[in-house]
């Protein structure tokens, strides 16, 4: 069967105390925990994007002409590193 339900005064009483309806409450929670979870999805954009910044400062670097000198001059022998330094020196 159906369901009766009586609205007391007191019931009428705590929303006026409270201020809002049953309804205005959860739209608050809800617009309150989208904000929450709005603020984390920000937070861990902005860590990924600090992260994303920082490897492209080391590609950056690693790819600079002076870098690029420095593994020449580890990985080739002497004589040949040298001799590509001299062609840099003159085509300058």
């Amino acid at each position: 069967g159906s369901r009766v339900t009586h609205k007391s005064k007191e019931d009428d009483l705590k929303v006026f105390r409270a201020g809002r309806t049953l309804e205005e409450a959860r739209q608050l929670v809800e617009k309150s925990f989208g904000n929450y979870v709005g603020s984390n999805v920000m937070l861990a954009a902005q860590e990924e994007y600090q992260k994303i910044q920082e490897e492209i400062e080391l590609l950056t670097f690693e790819t600079s002409a002076e870098a690029i000198d420095r593994k020449c001059r580890e990985q080739l022998p002497e004589m040949a590193y040298k001799e590509i330094f001299e062609m840099q020196e003159e085509l300058r």
